[in-house]
C-alpha cells in the first residue's frame, strides 16, 4: 500500500511539472494598451494618443511606443512586426486581451510578419488578471519611468512637458530601453543580456541632454571642417546597433 501511494503521488507531481514546462516551451510576447495623462491634460480634457506596451515573457524585454490610435494602424503594426523579428524566435505566441482593438493589430501582425516566423495567437480570459500579470507589471514599470523622466526634464529645462510634447513619444520608447539595459533579474542578467548574449557596455547621456554628435557620412568630406555637430538632444538607443539617437534642428 505504501509503495502504491508513493508511486501515484510521484506520477501526479511529474505530470503537473511536465505540463507547466510544456506550456513554456514556446516563447510568448504579450501586449496591452496604456493611456497616461498628466494632471493638467486630465483637467483640461485633452485627448492623448495611446501607448502599446509589450513584454517578452522569457527574457523580460519590454517594448513601448505611442501609436496614433487604438485598433489597426500601420505604424502600430510595423512596430509590433519589428518586435517579433528582433525577438530572435522562429515560433512564438503573441498574446493580447479580448478587446477588438488589440486583436485587430495582432491579426495584421500575423499577416505582415516574415514568412519564416510562425505566430500563434492567444487571448487572455476576461477578468483574469493573473494571466496578464507580467504585461500589467510592464505597464506599471513604464508609467513609473515616465513620471521620473518627465520630472527630470521639467526641472532641467524649467518648462512643463505633457503627452502632447514632441519629445514624449521618444520618452515612451526610451523608458522601456532603460529597463532593458539596467534591470537585473534573479539570474543576474538584464533583459538586454538575455536577448543579445552580452551586456550593454557604453556610457549614456541623460534623456533630453544636449550633446555633441558625429555627423553621419562625414568621413572624408570637407576635411577642413569638424565632423562633430553641436546642439543635438539625446532621445534614445537604436536597438539593432546600440547607436545613440539624437534630435537636431534639421
Amino acid at each position: 500500500t505504501t509503495t502504491t501511494t508513493t508511486t501515484t503521488t510521484t506520477t501526479t507531481t511529474t505530470t503537473t511539472t511536465s505540463t507547466s514546462k510544456s506550456a513554456r516551451e514556446i516563447p510568448m510576447i504579450a501586449y496591452d494598451y496604456m493611456k497616461q495623462r498628466t494632471e493638467a491634460n486630465r483637467k483640461e480634457g485633452v485627448q492623448t494618443m495611446p501607448t502599446v506596451v509589450g513584454i517578452d515573457y522569457d527574457s523580460g524585454w519590454i517594448m513601448s511606443y505611442m501609436v496614433p490610435k487604438k485598433g489597426f494602424d500601420k505604424y502600430a503594426v510595423g512596430c509590433m512586426v519589428r518586435d517579433v523579428e528582433q525577438s530572435g524566435y522562429n515560433r512564438l505566441i503573441i498574446k493580447g486581451d479580448q478587446e477588438n482593438s488589440i486583436k485587430d493589430v495582432i491579426n495584421a501582425v500575423r499577416r505582415e510578419r516574415a514568412e519564416d516566423i510562425q505566430l500563434l495567437p492567444e487571448q487572455s480570459s476576461v477578468g483574469e488578471h493573473q494571466e496578464n500579470g507580467k504585461v500589467e507589471r510592464a505597464v506599471q514599470t513604464i508609467e513609473g519611468q515616465l513620471v521620473t523622466m518627465r520630472l527630470r526634464l521639467e526641472h532641467q529645462y524649467k518648462c512643463t512637458i505633457n503627452e502632447n510634447h514632441p519629445v514624449w513619444p521618444w520618452m515612451v520608447t526610451h523608458a522601456a530601453m532603460c529597463y532593458n539595459i539596467s534591470h537585473v533579474g534573479s539570474d543576474g542578467r538584464t533583459p538586454w543580456e538575455k536577448r543579445k548574449g552580452r551586456r550593454f557596455n557604453r556610457d549614456l547621456p541623460e534623456f533630453g541632454e544636449n550633446i555633441h554628435y558625429l555627423i553621419p557620412e562625414s568621413l572624408g568630406k570637407d576635411r577642413a571642417e569638424s565632423r562633430w555637430g553641436e546642439a543635438a538632444v539625446f532621445v534614445g538607443i537604436r536597438t539593432e546597433s546600440s547607436e545613440l539617437i539624437v534630435l537636431t534642428e534639421e
